[in-house]
């Protein structure tokens, strides 16, 4: 599919669907919608979730969150990692409460701060995305090789791969 045949943009409460994966992990399996179509998941713990990217749009960043919601009830969202820099994987960052710490590598702190999609889209992609209410969030905390977030009993381990694979600050969650 090209950009100019790429669908329509997307609805609220028609972005995914969240399937367990493992006792306290899943999967968030987005419907096809557009390019900023991405993969994404979280970890539950008994006290608090980590996720592993956001959404492109409000509306998917808010079916994502609705869907963590829904599989941990009161469990506040505690850590954000954003896998790399692209839109689909980031922009919806800023929608998450400023109490939860956003993760990333160092490149991909660089990069959102430069990107300009977020400002306006190509007009390539047609049709123009509906962001709804994304702003420009960049992590708050950058590694450069490996961390380990200590969650109970789910060891979260981040991993820059040594060099470029998809971005220049990817991370292996």
């Amino acid at each position: 599919m090209t950009p100019a045949q790429s669908p329509a943009p997307d609805t609220a409460d028609t972005a995914g669907t969240a399937r367990a994966v493992a006792p306290g992990v899943y999967a968030w399996i987005q419907h096809d919608g557009s390019w900023w179509i991405n993969n994404a998941g979280f970890v539950t713990t008994d006290n608090h979730t980590v996720l592993s990217d956001t959404c492109a749009t409000e509306n998917r960043t808010r079916d994502l969150l609705g869907a963590v919601g829904r599989a941990a009830p009161g469990s506040p969202i505690r850590y954000l990692v954003n896998t790399h820099l692209h839109g689909d994987h980031a922009h919806g960052n800023s929608l998450l409460p400023r109490t939860t710490v956003v993760i990333a590598h160092e490149a991909t702190r660089e990069g959102i701060l430069s990107d300009t999609v977020i400002d306006g889209c190509p007009p390539i992609w047609q049709p123009v995305p509906d962001w709804g209410a994304v702003t420009r969030r960049a992590p708050d905390l950058t590694i450069r090789t490996a961390l380990t977030l200590h969650s109970h009993s789910h060891p979260i381990e981040l991993h820059h791969p040594g060099h470029p694979a998809h971005t220049s600050g990817d991370l292996i969650v």
